[in-house]
């Protein structure tokens, strides 16, 4: 959930604006945001996924 907000408020939110309306790309800017707001939640929950954090976390959450 904290990915998705921090990917979709803040990256694709800022990077539609300034590709789309600053640097004038238009359409073209805002289909590139959407794809860097992709590839970077790709690749964070990638990340976690591969360091086990997450498996970690519901086995502390188990226990407790």
């Amino acid at each position: 959930m904290y990915i998705t907000t921090v990917g979709i408020w803040l990256i694709r939110t800022l990077g539609v604006y300034i590709l789309g309306v600053v640097l004038g790309l238009g359409i073209a800017g805002v289909w590139i945001a959407i794809l860097i707001d992709n590839l970077f939640r790709a690749v964070w929950l990638m990340y976690l996924f591969y360091n086990d954090r997450w498996v970690k976390l519901e086995k502390l959450k188990q226990v407790s």
